[in-house]
């Protein structure tokens, strides 16, 4: 017995020795989430899957409120509304949903109150690296290239003194209704030609295009 419990001891040494560091681990820094508060939403929305592309809400719950950590947040929250540019502190209460669709959520969440709304400018150097949901939109064409992946690209514009990202398409071969619009904070305007007029468009200028680009923008 004594000599299993020193075994046991020299393994826990052991294991210390090589998870030790001279760095501290790093801790994310703790927002002031306000009393409540049971899920926050972010301020933008990213790409993310299920049955097709979607722009999914970013949520925290539980431990993970106030910190750096945001989770795609499929469906929907009954009775709230959402707009980029704002972080959300929402009180929600959850029920279970009995017989789920096989692809959706066994889960629902009913809104209770809109405790506070924290506005977050959008600011950025360069889009392609500072705005995380556009990001992930180049990441994604780059790691699912197709045969029409060449004819696709994305430029920066501005509307009504606002900056907007176009998924441009210039495939001749394919008769578009449009190019879809986003605003700075990837929300979806409409299309080009039709909810955006092409002609109050300002500046307009080529800031992503595939290694294999097949246009002349």
């Amino acid at each position: 017995m004594e000599y299993r419990r020193i075994l046991a001891a020299l393994f826990v040494l052991l294991f210390l020795s090589c998870s030790n560091t001279d760095e501290e681990p790093t801790v994310p820094p703790i927002a002031n989430v306000p009393e409540g508060t049971n899920l926050r939403i972010n301020f933008y929305r990213q790409l993310c899957f299920g049955e097709g592309r979607f722009q999914c809400m970013l949520a925290q719950e539980g431990v993970q409120l106030g910190t750096e950590v945001w989770n795609n947040f499929f469906g929907g929250i009954n009775g709230f509304e959402y707009e980029g540019g704002f972080i959300y502190n929402l009180e929600v209460r959850t029920r279970i949903i009995e017989n789920p669709p096989a692809d959706g959520s066994s889960i629902a969440y009913d809104l209770v109150r809109i405790i506070s709304t924290e506005a977050v400018p959008c600011q950025f150097e360069n889009p392609v690296q500072d705005l995380y949901w556009l990001q992930t939109e180049i990441e994604f064409r780059q790691e699912n290239p197709t045969e029409d992946s060449q004819y696709c690209y994305i430029t920066q514009a501005g509307l009504d003194s606002n900056p907007i990202f176009i998924y441009r398409d210039c495939n001749p071969l394919i008769d578009k209704i449009g190019d879809p619009v986003f605003n700075c904070f990837g929300e979806f305007l409409g299309f080009t030609g039709q909810d955006v007029n092409v002609s109050s468009l300002g500046n307009e200028q080529l800031i992503w295009s595939p290694e294999t680009f097949g246009c002349n923008p």
